[in-house]
């Protein structure tokens, strides 16, 4: 078995962390029930670079322009940022 693949043929690396950040790790992969690489591999997983945000904002503009709102605009893009803000942080009141 090629220990940098470890058996799956999937090239594998080492992250430096502190002590610390490792135990935590631990802890929390342990509570999920998985491991520690599993469990960095879900989180790079689930959140999106700011690139794929820009992508899909922009196939989403494209998509409302097309088949909902023709004329969906920079300004519709910065209201619903704003409104998004305000239920984020409980700022907004009313709509």
């Amino acid at each position: 078995m090629d220990a940098d693949t470890a058996g799956t043929g999937v090239k594998v690396t080492t992250v430096k962390i502190t002590e610390q950040t490792r135990f935590r790790l631990a802890q929390l992969a342990e509570e999920a029930g998985t491991t520690i690489k599993d469990l960095i591999a879900e989180l790079a997983a689930s959140r999106s670079t700011a690139e794929e945000v820009r992508q899909r904002t922009a196939e989403t503009t494209a998509y409302l322009r097309a088949h909902l709102v023709p004329d969906f605009g920079d300004a519709d893009l910065e209201d619903g940022a704003r409104l998004w803000r305000g239920l984020v942080d409980g700022s907004l009141t009313a709509v």
